[in-house]
Protein backbone atom coordinates (compact mmCIF):
# COMPACT_ATOMS: atom_id res chain seq x y z
CA UNK A 1 0.00 0.00 0.00
CA UNK A 2 2.73 2.22 0.60
CA UNK A 3 4.20 1.70 -2.65
CA UNK A 4 0.53 2.26 -4.74
CA UNK A 5 0.78 5.62 -2.44
CA UNK A 6 4.29 6.69 -3.57
CA UNK A 7 3.99 5.89 -7.06
CA UNK A 8 0.53 7.55 -7.21
CA UNK A 9 1.81 10.69 -5.95
CA UNK A 10 5.07 10.67 -7.99
CA UNK A 11 2.83 9.26 -11.31
CA UNK A 12 0.91 12.64 -10.59
CA UNK A 13 4.10 15.16 -10.68
CA UNK A 14 5.25 13.56 -13.85
CA UNK A 15 1.60 14.64 -16.18
CA UNK A 16 3.11 16.64 -19.00
CA UNK A 17 0.58 18.82 -20.29
CA UNK A 18 0.87 22.03 -21.45
CA UNK A 19 -2.94 22.84 -20.19
CA UNK A 20 -2.04 22.30 -16.62
CA UNK A 21 -1.60 25.13 -13.93
CA UNK A 22 -1.32 24.02 -10.86
CA UNK A 23 -0.14 19.76 -9.80
CA UNK A 24 -0.07 19.60 -5.90
CA UNK A 25 -0.94 16.96 -2.70
CA UNK A 26 -2.11 17.87 0.70
CA UNK A 27 -2.81 16.38 3.87
CA UNK A 28 -6.40 17.85 4.74
CA UNK A 29 -6.33 16.16 7.79
CA UNK A 30 -3.57 17.72 9.17
CA UNK A 31 -4.36 20.98 6.80
CA UNK A 32 -1.36 21.10 5.74
CA UNK A 33 0.05 21.40 1.48
CA UNK A 34 2.80 19.09 1.23
CA UNK A 35 3.78 20.23 -2.34
CA UNK A 36 2.74 22.62 -4.95
CA UNK A 37 3.96 23.06 -8.64
CA UNK A 38 2.60 25.96 -9.79
CA UNK A 39 2.47 27.05 -13.39
CA UNK A 40 0.61 30.23 -13.80
CA UNK A 41 3.71 31.98 -13.13
CA UNK A 42 1.11 34.16 -10.24
CA UNK A 43 3.39 32.59 -6.80
CA UNK A 44 0.14 31.34 -5.85
CA UNK A 45 1.55 29.50 -2.37
CA UNK A 46 3.57 32.84 -1.58
CA UNK A 47 0.53 34.76 -2.03
CA UNK A 48 -2.33 32.34 -0.24
CA UNK A 49 -0.09 30.07 2.19
CA UNK A 50 0.64 26.56 2.75
CA UNK A 51 -1.85 26.08 5.47
CA UNK A 52 -4.71 24.09 3.04
CA UNK A 53 -7.72 25.59 4.50
CA UNK A 54 -6.02 29.37 3.94
CA UNK A 55 -5.05 28.39 0.30
CA UNK A 56 -7.88 26.84 -1.41
CA UNK A 57 -9.77 29.96 0.36
CA UNK A 58 -6.96 32.62 -1.48
CA UNK A 59 -7.86 30.32 -4.65
CA UNK A 60 -11.82 30.47 -4.59
CA UNK A 61 -10.92 34.71 -4.65
CA UNK A 62 -9.64 34.22 -7.84
CA UNK A 63 -13.24 32.65 -9.20
CA UNK A 64 -15.05 35.89 -10.70
CA UNK A 65 -18.36 34.59 -10.26
CA UNK A 66 -20.13 34.45 -6.68
CA UNK A 67 -21.90 31.38 -7.26
CA UNK A 68 -19.24 29.11 -8.62
CA UNK A 69 -16.83 30.21 -5.54
CA UNK A 70 -19.52 29.30 -3.11
CA UNK A 71 -19.82 26.11 -4.89
CA UNK A 72 -16.35 25.57 -4.88
CA UNK A 73 -16.15 26.29 -1.12
CA UNK A 74 -18.56 23.52 -0.47
CA UNK A 75 -16.13 21.15 -2.74
CA UNK A 76 -12.68 21.58 -1.55
CA UNK A 77 -12.33 23.06 2.04
CA UNK A 78 -11.48 20.87 4.60
CA UNK A 79 -14.95 19.47 5.93
CA UNK A 80 -16.33 19.31 2.96
CA UNK A 81 -13.89 17.29 1.48
CA UNK A 82 -13.70 14.97 4.72
CA UNK A 83 -17.21 14.39 4.34
CA UNK A 84 -17.27 13.55 0.61
CA UNK A 85 -14.58 10.72 1.35
CA UNK A 86 -16.70 9.36 4.10
CA UNK A 87 -19.73 9.07 1.94
CA UNK A 88 -17.80 7.23 -0.62
CA UNK A 89 -16.50 10.18 -2.97
CA UNK A 90 -12.79 9.57 -4.25
CA UNK A 91 -12.89 12.41 -6.96
CA UNK A 92 -13.87 15.65 -6.65
CA UNK A 93 -14.46 17.88 -9.84
CA UNK A 94 -15.56 21.04 -10.97
CA UNK A 95 -15.22 23.48 -14.21
CA UNK A 96 -15.05 26.95 -13.68
CA UNK A 97 -13.65 30.92 -14.64
CA UNK A 98 -11.09 32.43 -12.90
CA UNK A 99 -8.80 35.36 -13.09
CA UNK A 100 -5.02 35.01 -11.87
CA UNK A 101 -3.48 37.66 -10.22
CA UNK A 102 -0.28 37.91 -12.98
CA UNK A 103 -2.25 37.35 -15.91
CA UNK A 104 -4.72 40.02 -18.19
CA UNK A 105 -7.07 37.09 -19.52
CA UNK A 106 -9.59 35.26 -17.80
CA UNK A 107 -9.28 31.21 -17.91
CA UNK A 108 -11.79 27.99 -17.92
CA UNK A 109 -10.27 26.03 -15.57
CA UNK A 110 -10.67 22.42 -14.21
CA UNK A 111 -10.26 21.72 -10.84
CA UNK A 112 -9.46 18.11 -9.93
CA UNK A 113 -9.02 16.47 -6.36
CA UNK A 114 -8.78 13.06 -6.01
CA UNK A 115 -8.91 12.03 -2.19
CA UNK A 116 -6.60 9.07 -1.06
CA UNK A 117 -6.23 7.66 2.62
CA UNK A 118 -2.19 8.10 3.49
CA UNK A 119 -1.28 3.94 4.13
CA UNK A 120 0.57 4.51 7.30
CA UNK A 121 -1.47 7.47 9.03
CA UNK A 122 -4.93 7.43 7.79
CA UNK A 123 -5.02 10.73 7.08
CA UNK A 124 -6.44 11.79 3.82
CA UNK A 125 -4.76 13.27 1.50
CA UNK A 126 -6.20 15.32 -1.50
CA UNK A 127 -4.39 15.28 -4.70
CA UNK A 128 -4.88 18.17 -6.82
CA UNK A 129 -5.10 19.25 -10.51
CA UNK A 130 -5.89 22.88 -12.07
CA UNK A 131 -6.09 22.60 -16.08
CA UNK A 132 -6.48 24.97 -18.18
CA UNK A 133 -9.89 24.20 -20.45
CA UNK A 134 -10.62 27.02 -22.02
CA UNK A 135 -9.90 26.41 -25.59
CA UNK A 136 -12.35 23.39 -25.03
CA UNK A 137 -15.16 25.39 -23.25
CA UNK A 138 -14.88 27.95 -26.37
CA UNK A 139 -15.51 25.12 -29.02
CA UNK A 140 -18.09 23.32 -27.03
CA UNK A 141 -19.85 26.68 -26.99
CA UNK A 142 -19.38 27.12 -30.61
CA UNK A 143 -20.21 23.99 -31.66
CA UNK A 144 -23.52 23.82 -29.27
CA UNK A 145 -24.57 27.31 -31.17
CA UNK A 146 -24.12 25.51 -34.79
CA UNK A 147 -26.04 22.56 -33.51
CA UNK A 148 -29.30 25.04 -32.65
CA UNK A 149 -28.91 27.74 -35.69
CA UNK A 150 -27.50 27.09 -38.79
CA UNK A 151 -24.82 30.01 -39.89
CA UNK A 152 -23.00 30.30 -43.56
CA UNK A 153 -19.89 30.94 -41.79
CA UNK A 154 -18.30 30.31 -38.21
CA UNK A 155 -15.48 31.62 -37.03
CA UNK A 156 -13.35 31.40 -33.81
CA UNK A 157 -11.93 34.85 -33.28
CA UNK A 158 -9.33 35.61 -30.56
CA UNK A 159 -9.56 39.28 -30.16
CA UNK A 160 -6.51 39.52 -27.89
CA UNK A 161 -3.83 37.65 -30.40
CA UNK A 162 -5.57 39.31 -33.34
CA UNK A 163 -6.28 35.26 -34.47
CA UNK A 164 -9.09 33.69 -36.04
CA UNK A 165 -9.63 30.19 -37.14
CA UNK A 166 -12.73 29.02 -39.50
CA UNK A 167 -14.55 26.05 -37.74
CA UNK A 168 -17.29 25.87 -40.22
CA UNK A 169 -17.90 27.23 -43.74
CA UNK A 170 -15.74 29.11 -46.26
CA UNK A 171 -15.46 32.84 -47.66
CA UNK A 172 -16.21 32.86 -51.26
CA UNK A 173 -13.23 33.61 -52.78
CA UNK A 174 -10.31 33.34 -49.65
CA UNK A 175 -9.33 29.57 -48.95
CA UNK A 176 -6.93 30.63 -46.23
CA UNK A 177 -8.97 28.79 -42.87
CA UNK A 178 -6.92 30.72 -40.04
CA UNK A 179 -4.45 33.67 -39.58
CA UNK A 180 -4.47 37.25 -38.74
CA UNK A 181 -7.82 38.59 -38.09
CA UNK A 182 -7.04 42.10 -39.10
CA UNK A 183 -5.59 41.53 -42.04
CA UNK A 184 -8.62 39.43 -42.82
CA UNK A 185 -11.13 41.61 -42.06
CA UNK A 186 -9.24 44.60 -44.04
CA UNK A 187 -9.56 41.94 -46.80
CA UNK A 188 -13.14 41.81 -46.36
CA UNK A 189 -13.19 45.46 -46.46
CA UNK A 190 -11.83 45.71 -49.43
CA UNK A 191 -15.11 43.51 -50.84
CA UNK A 192 -17.84 45.58 -49.34
CA UNK A 193 -19.52 48.15 -51.62
CA UNK A 194 -17.97 51.69 -51.07
CA UNK A 195 -21.21 53.34 -49.36
CA UNK A 196 -21.04 50.80 -47.02
CA UNK A 197 -17.74 50.20 -45.63
CA UNK A 198 -17.64 52.69 -42.82
CA UNK A 199 -20.71 51.40 -41.46
CA UNK A 200 -18.87 47.61 -41.67
CA UNK A 201 -15.81 48.74 -40.08
CA UNK A 202 -17.83 50.54 -37.66
CA UNK A 203 -19.51 47.65 -36.42
CA UNK A 204 -16.74 44.41 -36.85
CA UNK A 205 -13.30 46.49 -35.89
CA UNK A 206 -12.12 44.64 -33.09
CA UNK A 207 -12.15 47.80 -30.68
CA UNK A 208 -15.72 47.96 -31.31
CA UNK A 209 -16.24 44.57 -30.78
CA UNK A 210 -14.66 44.28 -27.34
CA UNK A 211 -16.78 47.62 -26.31
CA UNK A 212 -19.86 46.22 -26.48
CA UNK A 213 -18.34 42.48 -25.24
CA UNK A 214 -17.96 45.04 -22.09
CA UNK A 215 -21.56 45.73 -21.95
CA UNK A 216 -22.81 42.69 -23.01
CA UNK A 217 -22.51 39.10 -24.02
CA UNK A 218 -23.76 39.21 -27.37
CA UNK A 219 -22.84 41.12 -30.44
CA UNK A 220 -26.27 41.23 -32.34
CA UNK A 221 -27.84 44.92 -32.24
CA UNK A 222 -31.20 45.57 -31.05
CA UNK A 223 -33.46 47.45 -33.30
CA UNK A 224 -32.82 50.30 -32.09
CA UNK A 225 -29.24 49.92 -33.33
CA UNK A 226 -30.42 48.73 -36.94
CA UNK A 227 -32.13 52.23 -36.84
CA UNK A 228 -29.95 54.44 -35.11
CA UNK A 229 -27.27 52.94 -38.03
CA UNK A 230 -29.73 53.22 -40.90
CA UNK A 231 -29.78 56.89 -39.72
CA UNK A 232 -26.53 57.52 -39.53
CA UNK A 233 -25.54 55.52 -42.81
CA UNK A 234 -28.27 55.81 -44.55
CA UNK A 235 -30.27 52.91 -46.52
CA UNK A 236 -28.54 49.40 -47.09
CA UNK A 237 -29.57 46.17 -48.08
CA UNK A 238 -29.16 43.03 -45.48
Amino acid sequence: MRKQYREQILQHYLLNDDDILLLGHCNITQNKILEMVDYTDSELLEKFGSEREDFFTGVGTLITDKEERELFYSKYLNEPSRIAYQNGVTEVLMPCYIELPNSKEGKYVQFLVNLVPAPDTGDLTGILTVTDITEKMIQDKIFSRMSSVNYDLVVDVDLNHNTYKIISGKDWDNREMEGDFLARLQYVRGNVMPEDRERFWDMINPEHILQRLEQRSSLFLQKSEWDDNHKKYGAYSH
